[in-house]
């Protein structure tokens, strides 16, 4: 009987160390973009002042691409539609790791029609592509909302 006892004891004292010394996750706050305008666009949130090639939009903001990484993808531009979107009146949810780490970032949003007919090399060229800066102190996100127009 006094084993038992002790043993419970003990499993509670394990139990607590395990709460106590576990992980605690940071809540991660959704970020949403709904597109007001009459074109489907593809739009991408990025820290970077210039438009990325479409093997990078399905990254995350913070990943660090090695110059020796020569993984080319395939498929980088259907993932980048998969993933950026917006059909009209529709909201999207973007990653929001970039404006959690930084003060301000850049909103780029291509017209689908433009990005299916074109390369990026030439889009960029040619700016065929509308960049928005957008901060958290003027607070273009209202509850966590963009509305692109």
């Amino acid at each position: 009987m006094k084993t038992k006892t002790i043993a419970e004891q003990l499993l509670v004292v394990l139990m607590c160390i395990n709460t106590f010394t576990s992980c605690i996750m940071d809540k991660q706050t959704n970020i949403y973009v709904k597109n007001c305008t009459k074109d489907s666009l593809l739009i991408k949130l990025t820290s970077t002042d210039s438009l990325v090639d479409w093997q990078s939009w399905n990254r995350f903001d913070g990943y660090d691409m090695s110059q020796n990484d020569t993984r080319v993808t395939d498929n980088a531009f259907l993932e980048a539609v998969a993933s950026s979107l917006a059909l009209p009146n529709e909201t999207i949810r973007i990653d929001p790791y970039a404006l959690q780490r930084y003060d301000s970032c850049y909103i780029y949003a291509i017209k689908l029609s433009v990005a299916k007919n074109y390369s990026m090399d030439y889009i960029r060229t040619k700016k065929l592509y509308d960049r928005q800066v957008v901060t958290k102190k003027h607070l273009h996100f209202h509850d966590y909302l963009f509305e692109y127009r």
